[in-house]
């Protein structure tokens, strides 16, 4: 991929250069990367605040009352390898930071319940709970579409927040969809 845009780079250069606009193209470029480094950093500060209270969260316990009151969701969702505690723990840990919109947060703990189920899966195999889990962390309801709120402030959308309830209600079929997508197709296809 950094090939492509290397030579995609490399060719709108030329293309300024020879068509006599290379000053406007560097202009250009510079207002890019200024305008670049205003978005990150206020995507920074949005993720810092979320990513701040999901440690808070954490650290007070609340990760693990919500994966004991989970329990039985998360057996029906996640099959067998939602009655491991450790799953259920870093499978809550990530589906909270996805109801926050913070799908960067969310990774991390995401990967430690995929890498814990993979080692009990039988070698090489694919468990359902594992497509399930990938399914819903594709779909995930989002309570507060964190990223989105950032980017319209900083677009300087009059009233940023209009999203939420059209997030929440796209997120949620898509994740209702997908789960019984897959029941679905777990019957279709038994072992």
């Amino acid at each position: 991929m950094g090939g492509v845009f290397f030579y995609a780079i490399l060719f709108c250069g030329a293309v300024g250069l020879f068509t006599g606009r290379g000053e406007a193209l560097g202009t250009a470029v510079l207002a890019c990367g200024e305008e670049a480094v205003r978005l990150g950093l206020t995507l920074c500060g949005s993720y810092m605040v979320f990513g701040g209270i999901l440690k808070v969260l954490e650290r007070g316990g609340a990760l693990r009352l919500l994966s004991g009151a989970l329990r039985r969701p998360m057996r029906w969702l996640l099959g067998p390898e939602g009655r491991d505690e450790a799953v259920r723990q870093s499978a809550c840990a990530n589906l909270t930071a996805n109801l926050l919109g913070l799908g960067g947060a969310a990774t991390p703990a995401g990967l430690a319940a995929m890498r814990r189920m993979a080692e009990r899966a039988p070698k090489g195999r694919t468990t359902r709970g594992m497509c399930v889990f990938v399914l819903c962390n594709i779909a995930v309801p989002q309570l507060v579409p964190a990223t989105v709120l950032s980017l319209r402030a900083a677009a300087g959308a009059a009233r940023p927040g209009d999203i939420v309830l059209p997030a929440l209600l796209g997120s949620l079929t898509a994740a209702a969809l997908s789960v019984w997508l897959s029941r679905l197709c777990e019957r279709a296809w038994p072992k």
